[in-house]
């Protein structure tokens, strides 16, 4: 529940921060990063769509299904530009119309991941598994 809380305070401060455009606060965007790379831990919070995690260092985090095969987190319409997801467990997440220009996702597993419409430009996607993905096409990657 205090999960749910932290991104519906990001969502109202997000509205109230001059001149940003939808970025939060320096304090708020710390919390969503704390959030994002503690998943599993604060209770697998539903969503984090929209989330502002432009060059945020979450290198291993694990947002992935389950072994009980709940869903990995959506992270539909995020912004990770430039993020470090390096090694992450992305198997099963939600990343459509992601961007995820210049991101590192090298080593990262992608497996079952819906990629509908994310911006993969300049990715790093060296030594990923993508098993099973849904690529921004919409093809499915063998």
């Amino acid at each position: 529940m205090g999960a749910l809380l932290d991104l519906l305070l990001w969502g109202l401060v997000s509205l109230f921060v001059p001149g940003r455009k939808g970025r939060p606060a320096r304090r708020q965007r710390r919390q969503l990063i704390d959030l994002a790379r503690n998943w599993n831990e604060r209770g697998r919070p539903d969503r984090l769509r929209h989330a502002y995690l432009r060059g945020a260092d979450m290198h291993g985090v694990q947002l992935g299904r389950d072994e009980s095969g709940n869903p990995g987190a959506d992270l539909s319409h995020a912004d990770l530009v430039r993020a470090n997801l390096s090694g992450a467990d992305l198997n099963g997440t939600t990343l459509r119309d992601a961007d995820l220009t210049r991101a590192d996702l090298s080593g990262a597993n992608l497996s079952s991941a819906d990629l509908r419409g994310a911006d993969l430009s300049e990715a790093d996607l060296r030594g990923s598994n993508l098993q099973g993905a849904v690529m921004p096409d919409g093809r499915i990657h063998p």
